[in-house]
């Protein structure tokens, strides 16, 4: 296999930066605002490109990375005049472009299977990193960054809140994809068994959903291409996860408590069913209303926490704590409730539009672009709970995803510039 200095020499010099600022914004990533930084340079980088002739946003290899994200943006756009705070809306919205402009610089920047190659080893490295993180911290009670290990879930380098198992989820395949590509067999079981372990321990019931998606993507791959082992590596699998779960659930007392909690949905008591959705029937029935009350274009993108007070209850369980959920919890409410049945349209626009583009391309391309499409698949399941497409975190990941999964999917058959024989300098 070709070493990390034959990767980097296999394309020019001065790309290699173009490369590592596409990287950094999933480096950056844990480190609060800070993946704003590469984001900002990669669109304004791609509105110099754009200005000197050398990106055109209409070309080919950009129509349709564009056309995805304004299935998602004009609703945002037109949600505005009718939203509870307008001003609020129109900020989100507008600042919103940048994961467009950033997109392009993507597309742009990853244009050839070398580059493609590098940025999911990078990718791979990085997680094997977090990996290695969380699981110091749940042998010694801190992580390599010196956070603490809450009761409740496994945090590695995100902090408080329940990101590390949805963000690892969501990348998961850049690092199985490596594994399967790099690794002898033994060693990717090793890498899979020790990912499973640390999101079962992140406790976030919707990255164990969304990681359920991953595997089965990548299982329904393996048989395609290996039918006749195909049951014995299944039944190895399945015997694998549950060794590694049934450890987890006796070990682990964030687990513990998740699956126990989980388990509630099965009582046929409205609320312990409530107390096992983590409180969200409530989220979900007021949601509902807003698109009754709004169904044409929402309550207006990130107003959602807004809107909720006058839907509550008095004995609402997150007033009653002081709290306002941000979003509804729910993709497909989010885009109704926020942006209405037009947000809603866009939405299935997108999914219809990413299914199309697998569609359309050769296996080398799906081959490239495979795991950038299982974590958009994963992430982008209809019946995801844990995330927000319309916030500044997410749709960080998310349009990096989505431009990546065009760019790859672009790579081969595309023609070469008229002017190729004069390449166009990089920043």
């Amino acid at each position: 296999m070709p070493s990390l200095s034959n990767n980097l020499m296999a394309v020019p010099r001065q790309w290699d930066r173009s490369l590592l600022l596409v990287w950094s914004c999933l480096l950056l990533l844990p480190v609060g605002r800070s993946v704003e930084l590469p984001t900002a340079i990669m669109a304004v980088t791609a509105g110099v490109l754009w200005y000197r002739g050398n990106l055109s946003p209409g070309a080919d290899r950009y129509r349709a990375f564009t056309l995805a994200f304004f299935l998602v943006w004009i609703p945002m756009l037109i949600s505005v005049p009718d939203a509870v705070l307008p001003a609020e809306a129109l900020r989100v919205t507008g600042l919103y472009l940048r994961f467009y402009f950033a997109g392009l610089f993507i597309i742009w920047a990853i244009d050839s299977t070398a580059r493609r190659d590098l940025l999911l080893r990078l990718t791979a490295w990085l997680l094997l990193l977090w990996i290695i993180d969380a699981l110091i911290q749940f042998v010694f009670g801190f992580d390599l960054f010196g956070q603490a290990y809450p009761i409740e879930h496994l945090t590695g380098p995100f902090g408080p809140k329940l990101k590390l198992g949805l963000v690892l989820t969501t990348l998961s395949p850049f690092l199985l994809s490596w594994a399967r590509e790099q690794l002898p067999g033994w060693a990717g079981l090793l890498v899979l068994g020790l990912l499973l372990f640390v999101i079962m321990a992140s406790g976030s019931r919707g990255s164990w959903v969304m990681f359920v998606i991953v595997l089965s993507s990548y299982f329904i791959l393996f048989l395609q291409q290996h039918r006749a082992a195909a049951a014995r590596y299944l039944t190895l699998a399945i015997a694998s996860a549950l060794l590694i779960t049934t450890l987890a659930y006796h070990y682990a007392p964030p687990i513990t408590a998740r699956v126990d909690r989980t388990l509630l949905l099965f009582s046929g008591d409205t609320a312990l069913v409530n107390q096992a959705l983590s409180y969200r029937l409530p989220i979900w029935s007021h949601a509902l209303e807003m698109v009754g009350d709004h169904p044409v274009n929402g309550v207006g993108v990130r107003n959602f926490r807004d809107a909720y007070p006058d839907y509550a209850v008095a004995d609402d369980f997150f007033l009653g704590n002081d709290t306002v959920p941000h979003h509804p919890h729910q993709i497909l409410l989010e885009f109704t409730a926020e942006a209405g049945l037009i947000g809603l349209a866009g939405l299935i626009g997108l999914y219809l539009l990413l299914i199309r583009a697998w569609g359309k391309a050769a296996p080398r391309q799906r081959r490239l672009a495979l795991p950038a499409g299982v974590g958009l698949l994963a992430w982008l399941f209809p019946l995801n709970t844990g995330v927000a497409l319309f916030s500044s975190f997410w749709g960080q990941l998310i349009w990096w995803l989505a431009a990546l999964y065009f760019a790859l999917l672009s790579i081969h058959g595309m023609k070469p510039p008229a002017s190729a024989t004069k390449p166009s300098p990089r920043p």
